[in-house]
Formats: structure tokens, sequence, C-alpha cells
């Protein structure tokens, strides 16, 4: 451990000479003495001691006081005050600069070496405990800006399914010749286009998602090429050449989107004055005698990204340290970026590896299992030929009035019949009125009186026979993913098109039918 350095402001000098024998002899460096207030504060700042040892009287205009005041405000620095003066106003003048100790003249050695290091550990505490405030306040702050971004991300995510449902069902209504459908598709890209950015901006929002999925390394990364060449700007210039083909592996889209996006912003903000950053992908094969030297690795074949920058880089000590909770070198950072992607990655049982040289840049390699299955089978549903329903009854319950419509009206196009609830009072009483005669209740998860699974809950105990699929738009703990996982129950994400919908429903009736 170093040495605590101590600035001695002490205006009689034999005192300060018995000082130093004493601070030096206990294992203390004196860096400056003086005996005036006013070169007191410039040695501090000057200096930046770990500690001050005040005299209250001094030569010259300024008295310890008024130079201890100026200290703690201007540098955080801890004063432990000497004095032969013990007077109830010298105290009250002197408890104003908030000192950590006082030393009355004459003092022996032990009780110097108690006050200063009592000082010296308040001190490490006040800014222990003030860090910690600051990592609560900025995980507060962050924690509601999540909320609000779910919310609105939420509400639009609603619009968005109402247009890419209305317009989904309009291109299936017209022939490949109809003038109109090269428009009606323009309209489709677009909401689906915006669709897929707000699920990436509602993925920094996400606690938990839906399952795993085959995905393909590469779609994902093209898909968010645009955004992210936005998010790092024009001072930056990005590139990602990829291996030829699909790569795929298994997770979910949002959050493999987070751990890119965390290791972009991670890079960009390493090259304040711009430079490049390049988003590479391979596949490797690790033996087992490779894996023992790549920390979370294990015997296998893996697709790997690689977000390499060319910023300011990393020392040993630093790179130890950067997948650790609120560990940050930024002021304002949260420190969370980083942990957040490597706990996303092994979830996926995968791993991130970092290597990085100082001022020369670093490279964020996430390696995920490469998926072997087949791909076909678990992105498709399996459906009899044609989705047209044969007059099944269901009860829709959507609190937005546009996209209970769009639903309804896909529905009753597909040989439906619907029944619509704008809350969970409708929907009970509905569902009492027909004597529970539904085949499928489809129920958002979020509703005005009552919350969607709850509603479920209440009419299944009246009716165990009814099939169930859930849908929203949010995708943190108000989707209330496990509830729904535990239940039982299908789901759909929003947005939804029009296709997506009665295939989901199909594929559920189809199952009743079986059971």
């Amino acid at each position: 451990m170093a040495k605590a350095r101590i600035l001695v402001v002490e205006d009689d000098s034999i005192i300060v000479m018995e000082l130093e024998d004493r601070l030096y002899s206990l294992g203390y460096v004196v860096c400056a003495t003086t005996a005036y207030g006013e070169e007191a504060i410039e040695k501090a700042a000057e200096l930046g001691p770990d500690l001050v040892l005040m005299d209250i009287r001094l030569k010259g205009a300024m008295d310890g006081i008024q130079a201890a005041n100026e200290i703690r405000e201007r540098y955080d620095i801890p004063v432990v005050y000497l004095t032969a003066y013990a007077d109830s106003n010298t105290l009250q003048r002197a408890q104003v600069t908030e000192p950590y100790s006082y030393i009355i003249k004459p003092f022996e050695e032990r009780e110097l070496q108690i006050a200063i290091e009592m000082a010296l550990y308040k001190h490490r505490m006040e800014k222990e405990r003030s860090r910690l405030q600051d990592q609560l306040f900025q995980a507060q702050k962050l924690e509601t800006a999540q909320a609000l971004v779910a919310g609105i991300v939420h509400d639009f995510n609603n619009l968005m399914t109402t247009i890419i449902a209305h317009s989904s069902f309009l291109l299936s209504s017209l022939g490949k010749q109809d003038p109109l459908r090269q428009r009606i598709e323009f309209i489709k890209q677009a909401g689906e286009r915006a669709a897929t950015l707000t699920q990436q901006v509602l993925s920094f929002s996400r606690s938990q998602g839906p399952e795993p999925k085959p995905l393909d390394i590469h779609a994902v990364v093209g898909d968010m090429r645009d955004m992210l060449q936005q998010l790092v700007g024009e001072g930056i210039v990005l590139s990602n050449p990829l291996e030829p083909g699909p790569r795929y592996v298994k997770a979910d889209r949002g959050r493999l989107e987070q751990v890119i996006m965390n290791l972009v912003v991670n890079a960009k903000e390493s090259m304040p004055e711009g430079g490049k950053l390049t988003l590479v992908t391979e596949t490797i094969t690790l033996n087992e005698d490779q894996s023992r030297h790549i920390l979370g690795s294990y015997p296998g074949t893996f697709v790997c990204i690689s977000v390499t920058d060319t910023g300011v880089g990393m020392d040993e000590e630093t790179a130890r340290h950067i997948f650790e909770p609120f560990f940050s070198t930024k002021q304002k950072g949260t420190g969370l970026g980083l942990p957040i992607a490597s706990s996303i990655v092994r979830e996926y049982a995968g791993w991130i590896k970092a290597s990085s040289t100082p001022w020369q840049g670093s490279t964020f390699q996430v390696c995920l299992p490469v998926f072997l299955g087949d791909v076909e089978s678990e992105q498709k549903i399996a459906l009899p030929p044609g989705l047209q329903g044969m007059g099944e009854r269901i009860l829709v319950v959507e609190d937005n009035e546009g996209l209970r419509a769009a639903v309804s009206e896909m529905l009753k196009s597909g040989g439906y019949v619907v029944f619509e609830a704008a809350n969970a009072r409708e929907a009970l009483d509905l569902f009492e009125k027909e004597e529970g005669e539904f085949h499928l209740v489809f129920s958002d998860v979020v509703l005005p009186d009552e919350d969607g699974v709850t509603l479920v809950d209440r009419l299944l105990a009246c009716k165990p026979g009814v099939s169930v699929l859930m849908s929203s738009g949010y995708m943190d703990e108000r989707a209330q993913w496990p509830l729904i996982r535990a239940r039982g129950y299908h789901f759909l994400q929003k947005p939804f098109g029009y296709g997506e919908l009665m295939s989901v429903v199909r594929e559920i009736l189809c199952q009743r039918q079986n059971r």
C-alpha cells in the first residue's frame, strides 16, 4: 500500500521539525510544509496530498480555519487540526469546516497516528459512499428511462401492429398486378422497418425475453447496419466484412442486438477523435487444449462476432475489471454495458473475449455455439394446408381501439366468429353472457383494469378447455414471460402481420382439436 502523503501547515518551525520526524517514523510522507494559509491552498492544489495537518493560528492574513475551508470545498482533502487552543469560540469556528479530527498540542505519537488513520479511513469511506450513491442515482435514472422508453415503444408497437396488420390484410386481397399493390407493400415495409427499430430500442429495457430461436448472425448484423452507422456518427468508419453464407446460432434476436449495441457503444466511446470500427464474423472450432486458454470457453464449433476499434485501448489492470458491474473508465458511465452483454452471452452458452493494447485499440469477440439443427423446422409453424377458420369463436381482448379493430377484421376474414372486449370487465361480461363458449381467448397482457394473465386465469377457472393466445408490445417484466411460460399459454409478440396472426391462431386451434 502506498504511503499517505501529508501536507503540514504549521507556523512554529520547531513543531514542524518534530512533526516531520514523527510522521516519517510512522511511515508517512511529508510532501510539503508551510506556515501560511494562502500557500497551503496553493500546495494542496499543486501536490494533491492525502491529508492536511493544519494549525489553526498561522502567519499572514488567513488563519487555518479559513484555509481548511477553502481546501475542503475546492479539493475534497481531509483536514486534521493541530491546535493549542480548545476554547469554545475556536472550536465552533472550526466545526463549520467539517474537520476530520483535532489534535491538541502537545500530543503523543500514538495520538497523532490514530487521528491520521481515522481521518484517512473516514475520507475513504465517504468517497466510497459518494461513489455508490452516484452509481445508485445513475442506475435509478437508467431504470426510469428504460420504463419510459418501454411505455412509449409499447404504444408505438400498437400503432405499427395496426399499420402492418391492415396493409398485410389488404395485400392478401389484391392481385399481383393490382396498381395499388406496390404502394401498400411500401407502407407495410415501412411499418416493419419502424417495428424493427422500436424493438432494437426496446431491447435496452428488456430483462426477460422469449425463447431463443435459430438466428442468422449475418442477417442480424446486416439489419442493424444503418442503426449502428447512425449511432457511431460520421467521424467513425464502420466496416462489416462477413463470412459468406448464413451463420446460425440459437438466441433471442433482441438480446443479441443488445450485446452488439453495447459493444459498438463501448468502441465508439474509446474513439473520441474518430477512427475505424470493424464487425467481423468467423466460425471457429476449439479442441480441449485450446479451450483451456480462453476463459469461459469449451470444446466445440462456434460462430464469433468480433468488434474491433482503433481507440485508446486498455491496460491489463483495466481489462481485468471491465466485466464487473459498475466498473467504468468514464466519469458518466454506469459500468453496466459490458456486464450485461457478458451475462446475455453466457445465457446462450457463449463467452466474450477481450483483447487490447493501450493506444492501439481493442477487440471484443462474442462466441456462441453454432446451431446445427434443422433451421426450417425450428422457424416454421407446422400447419396443415390452408389457414381458413371453420367458424371457431374467438374472444379478442385489446384496449387499443385501432388494433382491436384490425385483429377482429383479419380474424373475421379468415372465417372466425369474433367477439371484442376493450378491457377485463367487458371480457368477463361477454364470457358470462356467452356461457364460455369460445374456442380461443386472444388477450393483450397489459389491460387498463387488470393484467391479461390474471383475466385468462379467471376465464379458464370457469371454462378450462378454452385455448389461450397472449400478446404484448412490451419486452420487459410487464410482458410477464415467466408466468406465461409457466402457464403454458401461447404468445404472439407485437407487432405482427396478417399471415403471422392467422398461422398462429390456426396452429393453436389445430392443437386443440388433436387433444
